[in-house]
């Protein structure tokens, strides 16, 4: 976003809100669609399956690799398959 602000005229500069104010725009339109922070880890029982999964050039990769919701540890084990041969050698 900064190289187009950057790069459009004095005229529409001025009239452009300021660059803080638009980053904090966009930043607010990306959480509007991100879910709900879990407020305790007892509200933490699903994740939605769309952020089970890591998609890069076009490839969907899984990255939640376990997530146990009822133990006592809630540990979430986040990696990719090709990252956990670097991890295993």
């Amino acid at each position: 976003m900064q190289s187009h602000v950057i790069n459009t005229r004095d005229q529409v500069n001025v009239k452009l809100q300021k660059k803080t104010s638009l980053a904090r725009a966009v930043r607010r339109v990306k959480q509007s669609s991100l879910p709900q922070d879990p407020k305790d880890l007892s509200e933490l029982q699903t994740i939605d399956p769309i952020y089970t999964q890591l998609t890069l050039n076009s490839a969907s990769q899984r990255w939640l690799l376990h997530f146990d919701p009822d133990s006592d540890e809630k540990m979430s084990v986040l990696s990719t398959n090709r990252h956990l041969k670097y991890l295993s050698r």
